[in-house]
């Protein structure tokens, strides 16, 4: 089978951990399927103060490991929007591309086109499969859906970029039961559910490592949905019920100054380390380093932290804010109520009090049968044949 691979965005030098989800399902995809071929293609992005940084590059990058080939095309400018709207907006820019997507895959015998994200990438597939008769798939992850902004919303309505390639794809998946329920109330037909997935051979136990003191570790973009605030606000509480605790904060984000001073202001900043960017690497070692992963998130599509958490044997501690649901249990952690202060410290002086009652070993396994590269690519792959079966009986 040929698969193209089509991401909504994409690791870059600069941005390291943007698409990285996409990239490491890609990745995987190909290893356990050696004898089927996967094509990656997406779009650099350049504003227009770096046009000088693309005059000498090559418009269609490509590099082929084995069974996956990477294609990266050069991004016509970003321009301003205003300037943008004057020469067409986005059907002007979306013409552009899937010329160029025609041109690159009319001959290259694509059997499924598989796209992230509903715009930009699944309004391209949808384009791409009308135009060479393919059939595609859509994976969605918005968080939350629809985006709020332009051109995912317009005058209260879900606008046609969003709408139309969720409309004709002949299967569209969502991360977790709770972006199928929303994607459901729009009129949509359910998505399929299946979760992102965490390499297992990366994240895992560290088998001598024994915690010195108790120790709460989080790890996110330092923004508001994450609730990060939440979180120091119940450990103040928890350390003036005289638990001997440290709380661990990975991450930066535009409101990492404010988090900063409110923990002064609460008189918890000798408890708090702040860790600033954590690599994939290091985060490893920080989720086995502690005794409790937390993240009291305001909402949440799935949460790939939290699977990578119990990746390392780690209990979790989340909030009922969409994802969560699907992979906090009673061996492996606590959800507790969006926003609510009194609910997290509760939650946590009793993973405190009863950390004993969770078991590394029984964490690992149920994250191995749930989440892991193995598992994930298998059903992936499942809804590809569907697809391809499907497309022989018409």
């Amino acid at each position: 089978m040929n698969i193209l691979i089509i991401p909504s965005w994409y690791p870059t030098k600069n941005s390291p951990l943007s698409g990285i989800f996409f990239k490491e399902q890609a990745i995987a995809l190909a290893k356990y399927y050696p004898k089927d071929k996967f094509t990656v293609c997406y779009w650099h992005d350049y504003s227009i103060k770096e046009y000088w940084k693309i005059l000498f590059l090559k418009n269609i990058f490509k590099k082929t490991d084995k069974n996956l080939t990477t294609y990266i095309i050069k991004q016509n400018i970003i321009l301003p929007n205003k300037l943008s709207k004057f020469i067409g907006g986005l059907d002007f820019i979306l013409s552009r591309k899937i010329k160029c997507l025609v041109k690159l895959f009319k001959d290259a015998n694509i059997d499924i086109i598989h796209a992230h994200v509903s715009y930009p990438s699944g309004y391209l597939a949808m384009l791409l499969s009308f135009e060479l008769k393919i059939p595609y798939i859509i994976t969605e992850h918005m968080s939350p859906f629809p985006f709020k902004s332009y051109p995912f919303i317009k005058n209260n309505l879900i606008t046609k970029y969003v709408s139309l390639p969720l409309k004709y794809a002949n299967k569209v998946v969502a991360v977790s039961n709770a972006l199928a329920n929303r994607i459901e109330s729009f009129g949509f037909k359910r998505p399929i559910v299946i979760p992102n997935m965490v390499n297992e051979n990366v994240f895992k136990p560290f088998k001598s490592f024994q915690a010195k003191e108790f120790v709460f570790f989080s790890l996110s973009i330092l923004s508001k949905q994450k609730g990060i605030d939440i979180l120091i606000n119940a450990f103040a509480r928890l350390i003036s019920l005289n638990y001997k605790v440290k709380l661990v904060i990975g991450g930066d984000g535009a409101i990492k100054g404010s988090l900063k001073f409110l923990a002064k202001q609460l008189k918890v900043s000798q408890y708090i380390q702040w860790l600033n960017y954590v690599s994939r690497d290091n985060a490893v070692k920080y989720y086995n380093e502690c005794s409790c992963f937390i993240l009291p998130s305001r909402h949440e599509t799935f949460g790939i932290v939290y699977a990578e958490a119990i990746a390392c044997g780690k209990p979790i501690i989340a909030t009922k804010c969409g994802g969560p649901e699907d992979i906090v249990n009673e061996h492996n952690g606590l959800l507790c109520e969006v926003g609510n202060i009194f609910d997290l410290t509760e939650k946590m002086c009793y993973m405190i009090d009863n950390y004993e009652k969770y078991d590394s070993k029984i964490i690992r396994e149920d994250f191995d049968a749930r989440f892991s590269q193995k598992i994930v690519s298998k059903r992936i792959f499942e809804v590809y044949n569907q697809v391809r079966f499907n497309r022989c009986v018409e």
